[in-house]
């Protein structure tokens, strides 16, 4: 008997180291790339975020720190709670980019992951926008600075309801009967449960200066992060 109880005694000790040891590996910092994903949060009150002397614009703009490119960074589109924390930013070097950084518990910034970021690709009918509306393409702003002409959006939503749409970025102009104006915005839902989101919104402004959204496509974060 007494060594039926010596050996669950030990059985106990066994279990318990084992289990110390796991919150242990629990505590350190995950391998970039691996972390467990939890839900992205839309950074929609984007004016508390500074983009001067802010560590990871920095370390976005210095190649020899990141290991990929001198980014232009134009926007934190989110971030998301793991062991540490993601951020997503919209980017701009030769073309836009996603790009998501991971900053772990100990301070250390790591690029994980990067997507080409071709809007045209999220608009509705694109195709159709692109082609048949006369005179030509997009015309991608070589240098962005700060958000661009926003007035054909805030005209366009001069009585407009159902949806807000903050600017972010003018991504790019298009030439036909008027002028198409494409933006990155912050999207916020008029629900009984807000929701916010990231949108790329199409605004027509028309040769007498009215102006009208004519395509919306919500993106998800996620999507840029797999």
């Amino acid at each position: 008997m007494k060594k039926i109880i010596n050996l669950f005694v030990i059985l106990l000790l066994i279990f318990s180291l084992f289990g110390c040891k796991k919150e242990e590996d629990e505590l350190k910092d995950p391998e970039p790339g691996n972390v467990l994903t939890g839900s992205w949060e839309i950074n929609y009150e984007h004016d508390e975020f500074s983009y001067e002397n802010n560590e990871l614009v920095e370390f976005l703009s210095n190649k020899d720190l990141n290991g990929y490119d001198n980014y232009n960074v134009l926007a934190l589109l989110g971030s998301q709670v793991v062991a540490g924390r993601n951020y997503m930013f919209l980017c701009q070097s030769d073309y836009y980019e996603i790009v998501v950084v991971y900053l772990d518990l100990s301070g250390n910034m790591t690029i994980t992951n990067t997507n080409r970021f071709e809007f045209t690709d999220y608009l509705e009918n694109h195709e159709n926008i692109n082609n048949e509306l006369l005179m030509g393409g997009w015309t991608v702003n070589e240098e962005q600075i700060g958000m661009g002409n926003t007035s054909p959006l805030e005209k366009a939503l001069v009585g407009f309801t159902g949806a807000n749409y903050l600017p972010l970025v003018l991504l790019g102009t298009q030439i036909v009967s008027g002028t198409n104006y494409c933006y990155l915005t912050y999207e916020t839902l008029v629900l009984p449960t807000k929701i916010d989101c990231i949108s790329v919104v199409v605004v027509y402004e028309d040769l007498a200066g009215e102006a009208t959204i004519s395509s919306v496509y919500n993106l998800d974060l996620k999507d840029f992060n797999k």
